[in-house]
């Protein structure tokens, strides 16, 4: 089967294109790009992520509020190198969200997650 090129959307057309076909979509630059189903893996994953961003943006008395995956955000070009884990390392690894002045660990976030199960 042959991929389909789409033509660059504009971020009216995308959300129109979201709406109308009831998938999700990841729009970079004028592209989109089709996400695949989730997983339990995966929902582990987003929950643990969001537990740990609550506890400590929480800790620090931010007010800043964590949302999971349902949720579109449109992140400036300018702000988007903030949010960017640009290499992983393992499971020892610390994010760090210099913008946020908060650290954490990777093994947290995969905790109960088996990142080798195989999907059938």
């Amino acid at each position: 089967m042959k991929a389909e090129k789409l033509p660059r959307l504009s971020v009216e057309e995308y959300i129109q294109h979201e709406i109308q076909t009831g998938q999700k979509h990841e729009y970079h630059d004028g592209m989109i790009y089709a996400l695949a189903g989730g997983t339990i893996e995966h929902a582990l994953l987003i929950g643990n992520v969001y537990s740990e961003l609550r506890n400590s943006l929480r800790k620090k008395g931010n007010n800043c509020k964590p949302i999971t995956n349902d949720a579109k955000l449109h992140i400036k070009k300018e702000n988007s190198d903030l949010w960017r884990i640009t290499r992983f390392e393992g499971i020892d690894q610390q994010i760090k969200l210099q913008s946020l002045d908060i650290d954490i660990r990777m093994e947290d976030l995969y905790y109960d997650v088996d990142i080798n199960k195989n999907i059938d």
